[in-house]
């Protein structure tokens, strides 16, 4: 196989049952995910239908909105697809940045950052150009309903790290011993012939190469399953083909040190593996909205058209008859002791629920949908106030799925491009990042706000200290040397920026050096001063000039 790594019998048995056992699980989510689908996400389903053996009776270019009468959840949907993209991993600033653990001395934390941050900017670099951002785009759409996965596979020349954003029907997740994802097992149709070129150096079976030979465009099912194993510490990808015999042994098998998988949930409940998203959530009040929606139209259809019936005489012929404008019909009779040949029947013409129970649904929709986004310009006028404390409510309701995406989107993804590129051999490294001696630390405009909080603390109290004491107070409170270059690294500034403790101790000397120049200068001109004006030096005036006027300096960097 690809690495030396290849199961026995025994063990690709073992792993079929887990594989097996994780879609029956899987199987439990569908009727509820098949309402997503159905309302808020109409054109996510896959066309591959594992659970039933990859029959689907959808296809290509299907219309997929027959059902959807209201916009809002869709419209949601992919606004809220943005939104976290544009938070968490945003396309055109760096979202993240690797800097020395807490294990790590203070004195030695400046050159490790300065290392850790060329390569940040070279793992930076593999994913603004490659293909992460529009999939990990289509990945947040999947999160929008509860999970999303993403798939980093083996790039080319041109694109290090190829990442699919992997529809959620096609894959069953296989939970740990401590609630987190230990398996990734996924299910999709290929062409046959693609198989070979997809593992060129693969394992096929007989019964497979007979299959790819006598019918290459034929779709077949093919699984592949990445598991993580405790023992060897390893994360152990097997790929075979369903429909083959029992005997049959896999196709393809490869080891990782890191997985290449990213499985991401939006609220995690205590006990299950699949994350439940806001549209799971607003569910009953958008079913509700869609169908008074549904009703309304229905009834305006009802009120311009109506509904009619026709006597069968023989003559009159509804599918002949146009609907339309003054059309004319030809009927046996339009009156008399018979009646007339077509009449039309009394409906229901004015079934105005909409301003009734719409409006209402739609706020109750947004709110659990974290669409609470500005009124329209044509609605009451909102004031600043109210518009300000919905976003504060809306950042604290996030607040915990941040700290979920920080966890199982951002810190994968980093450790994944850092793994490939050693990998790759284009970092002489083995990194580790454990948050101890290595640590990811996010750089999103979210951490960012964050961070800038924190940073605001620090010169509020600077300020009120330097407000009551003055500077001289200020230094005995404060440690300045400190203090500065920590406030730059909570507002983002690039380690490179900052001067180290020496560096710091080289701009005091040089400083004091051209204070007493400066001084010397002055001493040396107040004899003449003294002789033209007859007066005396102020006392002090050298001292000052040496730097005693500027109690912060003495402190230093």
């Amino acid at each position: 196989m690809a690495d030396g790594y290849k199961l026995d019998a025994d063990g690709f048995k073992r792993l079929k049952r887990r594989v097996e056992e994780a879609w029956v699980i899987k199987r439990h989510w569908l009727p509820i995910m098949e309402q997503v689908y159905r309302y808020v996400l109409p054109y996510r389903d896959s066309l591959t239908r594992p659970e039933t053996g990859g029959s689907n009776s959808q296809t290509p270019g299907q219309s997929r909105v027959d059902h959807v009468f209201d916009a809002t959840a869709p419209t949601a949907a992919l606004r809220f697809a943005g939104r976290i993209q544009q938070d968490v991993t945003p396309t055109d600033t760096p979202f993240f940045k690797l800097e020395a653990g807490p294990l790590i001395p203070r004195d030695e934390r400046k050159a490790l950052n300065e290392q850790l941050g060329v390569i940040s900017d070279i793992a930076h670099g593999v994913l603004s150009t490659g293909t992460f951002h529009t999939s990990a785009h289509e990945s947040y759409v999947d999160l929008f309903g509860g999970t999303s996965n993403l798939l980093a596979q083996e790039g080319d020349n041109r694109d290090l790290l190829r990442w699919v954003a992997v529809p959620d029907r096609e894959v069953a997740l296989e939970a740990g011993p401590y609630g987190d994802v230990w398996g990734r097992h996924w299910k999709r149709l290929w062409c046959a012939e693609l198989v070979k070129e997809m593992w060129p150096d693969g394992d096929l079976s007989e019964t497979l190469k007979k299959k790819i030979a006598d019918h290459p465009y034929e779709e077949i099912e093919i699984c592949q399953a990445t598991r993580y194993n405790r023992a060897a510490d390893r994360h152990e990808l097997t790929v075979w083909w369903t429909g083959d015999k029992a005997e049959a042994g896999p196709i393809h098998a490869e080891t990782f040190r890191v997985s290449p998988w990213v499985s991401t949930r939006f609220f995690k409940i205590p006990g299950e593996v699949y994350g439940r998203g806001p549209a799971m959530l607003a569910l009953p009040f958008i079913k509700t909205t869609n169908k008074a929606r549904e009703l309304a139209l229905k009834a305006a259809a009802f009120a311009v058209l109506g509904l009619w019936m026709a006597r069968n005489d023989g003559v009159f012929n509804p599918d002949n008859a146009r609907m339309t404008p003054g059309g004319i019909w030809t009927v046996r009779s339009t009156g008399g002791p018979m009646g007339a040949s077509i009449q039309r029947l009394p409906v229901p013409e004015n079934f105005d629920i909409s301003s009734i129970v719409v409006e209402e649904e739609r706020q109750q929709m947004k709110r659990a949908l974290f669409d609470d986004t500005l009124p329209p310009e044509a609605a009451a006028v909102r004031s600043a106030t109210e518009i300000m404390e919905r976003v504060k409510y809306l950042n604290q309701d996030l607040a915990g799925i941040q700290s979920r995406l920080v966890l199982e989107q951002v810190r994968p993804v980093v450790t994944i491009a850092i793994d490939r590129l050693e990998r790759k051999g284009l970092l002489p490294t083995n990194i580790t990042i454990d948050q101890l001696l290595t640590k990811i630390s996010i750089t999103s405009p979210v951490s960012a706000s964050n961070r800038a909080d924190q940073a605001k603390r620090l010169v509020d109290w600077a300020t009120i200290v330097l407000q009551f004491g003055g500077q001289q107070g200020l230094m005995i409170a404060a440690r300045l040397e400190k203090m500065l270059p920590d406030i730059g690294r909570m507002l983002g500034v690039e380690e490179q920026y900052v001067r180290s403790k020496e560096e710091g101790a080289q701009m005091q000397k040089m400083f004091g050096q051209l204070m007493a120049a400066q001084a010397a200068a002055d001493a040396g001109a107040l004899p003449q001063q003294q002789q033209a004006g007859n007066g005396a030096a102020p006392a002090g005036a050298a001292a000052g000039a040496a730097g005693g006027d500027q109690p912060w300096m003495n402190g230093g960097f």
